[in-house]
């Protein structure tokens, strides 16, 4: 995998701090992940599919990196 990740459909990465904790995130729009839209999108298995692998992704590029990863 190269720098820079990137989360679900691209969107950029960005860090969140607080409470001596930093969170390593991205944004998604509002309205695909409703309550309807999230369940009508789990119901195409290539979708949960991408969510899962992309999650994996961006939990195990800061995990191999170490302190290396932008802040």
């Amino acid at each position: 995998m190269s720098d820079p990740l990137t989360g679900l459909r691209g969107a950029p990465l960005r860090t969140v701090a607080g409470s001596g904790l930093t969170a390593l995130v991205f944004s998604v729009p509002a309205d695909d992940f409703g309550t309807d839209e999230f369940t009508e999108r789990m119901a195409d298995l290539a979708e949960p599919e991408a969510l899962a692998r992309t999650h994996h992704e961006v939990v195990e590029w800061p995990a191999r990196s170490g302190t290396r990863w932008p802040r």
